[in-house]
């Protein structure tokens, strides 16, 4: 019988997603399974046409996506999962979503 130990979820914090970790965490209860909980956020071009972001905005406006990308995602798993029967691992990256 297929008993998975890893669960991989991705997130765009859509409907679909929390239902996705939904059933995840319905799983992961059922065979004591970690979840890894994953979102990416599509990277940022540090120049425009017509301006550049200076080193320094642009990691600031990479930390601010990132803690924002980190609080849905706890606010997520507090919803689904409250008393958190199931490990819930996160990530979040910059880089292609595809």
């Amino acid at each position: 019988m297929f008993k998975p130990k890893r669960i991989l979820v991705t997130t765009d914090f859509s409907e679909e997603s929390e239902k996705a970790l939904r059933e995840a965490v319905g799983i992961g209860e059922q065979f004591r399974s970690t979840i890894y909980l994953l979102h990416v956020i599509p990277e940022i071009e540090q120049c425009a046409v017509d301006h550049c972001l200076s080193e320094a905005d642009l990691m600031a406006e990479k930390t601010k996506l990132r803690d924002e990308a980190e609080y849905r995602m706890d606010e997520m798993i507090r919803t689904i999962d409250p008393d958190r029967i199931v490990q819930i691992v996160t990530e979040v990256r910059f880089g292609n979503t595809v």
